[in-house]
């Protein structure tokens, strides 16, 4: 997706497994990277890997379950690359993620969820549904269940990517990432 190309990303929040798939999406697309994460040791590893491969990417070793570090990830994003032009989180980061978004007149934000949490707080006054209108285009991936996380990681990066390629104008709002017995059962039912 040339659309990526040169888009400066903040990552932060997201299950490993859901984070490394992402990451290496992303770096493939020609994004450029800043992720926080908490396994010091892995995401050093990945990040050696993908650089050698001549991805631009930077990362924040961070403790605990990374609340209250969107900042620092933002701030190395900018430091990094110039600017933000998305975030990618979990649904504890998207409102703050929101703001910081408004704040510097930043383009998207996409909210990786669980089905039980994936209806996202947002500050009051948010239209998130338009690329180029009055602040940040919100997309949210969901994974209906926490043990599909586990399994899709490649959908939901492929996920991630499409909704961070929409097109100014376009809307790209809920998608749902679910093995495809689980689809099909829902289809019998």
């Amino acid at each position: 997706m040339a659309a990526l190309r040169g888009q400066a990303i903040a990552l932060l929040g997201l299950e490993p497994s859901l984070l490394e798939a992402t990451v290496r999406r992303l770096a493939r697309e020609g994004a450029r990277l800043a992720l926080g994460a908490a396994d010091a040791g892995r995401i050093a590893e990945l990040v050696a890997e993908l650089r050698w491969e001549g991805a631009e990417i930077a990362a924040l070793a961070i403790a605990g379950d990374g609340g209250g570090l969107l900042e620092s990830v933002v701030a190395l994003c900018a430091g990094a690359f110039g600017g933000v032009d998305a975030v990618v989180s979990d649904r504890r980061s998207a409102a703050d993620s929101m703001k910081v978004l408004r704040r510097n007149s930043a383009g998207a934000l996409v909210v990786v969820a669980h089905d039980d949490d994936r209806h996202v707080a947002l500050p009051a006054g948010v239209d998130g549904s338009r690329r180029g209108g009055e602040g940040p285009a919100v997309s949210v991936v969901a994974l209906p269940d926490r043990r599909a996380g586990a399994a899709l990681p490649e959908a939901v990066a492929r996920a991630v990517a499409f909704a961070l390629a929409a097109p100014v104008g376009t809307s790209v709002a809920t998608m749902v990432v679910r093995p495809a017995a689980a689809a099909g059962a829902l289809r019998a039912a």
